[in-house]
């Protein structure tokens, strides 16, 4: 059965990329993976970009625990054209929060999640690089201000070139364990700027 796919995000991950979006009927998140551990797919899938709609044979379900939407990515993909600007509201999600509201999640609170991509609006966005070089978000969404890392491979020209519409995706990164220990955390990453 084909499925058209809607991409929200392309986004760099371990010299890879992070490819998700929703499907065009149900509006239901898709992360592609190139295996059952969720690892993220090789330089074949660059060109594909946000808002790109892309038809491929629906792939295998692989949800990780953290990770629920993850599919594996079909050997063939088509381009079947771009979402309207316009339509791009119609997909929006509307949580109560991004995880809480805090930048980073406690292993215990994400198990067995729903979702870990969400499609939102968020105000006052400033785009930003650290004293480290490292590039960050500050954005209020439901009344809550987050400052989270970007792994948007576009955000030099977001930063030139401030042309978004405050509309960001948003993920759970992969857990986070400079310890060792199993008290980890998972940070939420923008992922695509829009």
């Amino acid at each position: 059965m084909n499925t058209t796919i809607i991409i929200f995000a392309n986004s760099v991950k371990h010299g890879g990329y992070c490819i998700a979006g929703k499907d065009e009927l149900f509006h239901q998140w898709v992360r592609l993976v190139s295996n059952v551990e969720g690892k993220e797919l090789d330089h074949r899938f660059k060109g594909i970009q946000p808002l790109q709609k892309i038809e491929i044979n629906f792939p295998k379900h692989v949800p990780l625990m953290t990770q629920p939407e993850n599919h594996l990515m079909p050997e063939k993909l088509y381009s079947a054209g771009r979402l309207k600007i316009s339509d791009l509201i119609n997909y929006l999600d509307t949580p109560n929060s991004l995880w809480g509201r805090k930048n980073c999640v406690g292993h215990a609170q994400v198990i067995n999640i729903t979702h870990s991509l969400y499609l939102v609006k968020v105000c006052d966005l400033h785009l930003f690089r650290t004293s480290e070089g490292k590039r960050r978000a500050r954005f209020n969404y439901a009344g809550i201000c987050y400052n989270l890392p970007v792994t948007d491979p576009n955000f030099e020209q977001h930063l030139v070139k401030p042309e978004h519409r405050e509309i960001l995706c948003v993920s759970l990164g992969e857990k986070y364990d400079p310890a060792g220990g199993e008290n980890y955390s998972h940070y939420k990453i923008v992922a695509t700027i829009l």
